[in-house]
């Protein structure tokens, strides 16, 4: 009997953040000390693990992989932008196992909503790997 498994999602799974931050031109009223700051990354509000159990809550998995008997298995990975406001956008899979599984995990990341960002944060490019084990045997 074939039993639909979404492995820990994300399991191994962490953000990666490959810290391409957008160069901002300085204005006048700029703060200074921006220009120096080496502040962290833009974080889930309420750190990794919540945002592991937001997106597991709002994962459906598409009706033709329920229906499928091939088993689905790998690591999506998904890049997407962090605004100086928190909000997510820009994203992209730079990492496909399957199109309609890329489509789904795209839904759910325009659903997380702002992330933490500190006062010189510009724009930040994340990368975050989404693990699937579909449809394997029992």
């Amino acid at each position: 009997m074939r039993k639909l498994v979404l492995t820990e999602m994300l399991l191994l799974v962490s953000i990666f953040s490959y810290s391409q931050k957008e160069k901002l031109p300085l204005k006048a009223g700029d703060e200074f000390a921006c220009v120096f700051a080496d502040e962290p990354d833009p974080e889930f509000p309420q750190g990794i693990d919540s945002l592991r159990r937001f997106i597991r809550s709002k994962f459906a998995i598409p009706e033709a992989i329920v229906k499928s008997e091939k088993r689905i298995y790998g690591t999506i990975v998904v890049n997407f932008k962090v605004e100086s406001n928190g909000l997510l956008n820009d994203f992209k899979i730079v990492k496909s196992i399957d199109t309609t599984l890329d489509a789904e995990v795209i839904r759910v990341f325009k659903l997380i909503p702002k992330w933490k960002v500190y006062p010189c944060t510009g724009p930040v490019y994340m990368r975050f790997p989404v693990t699937f084990d579909l449809n394997a045997e029992e």
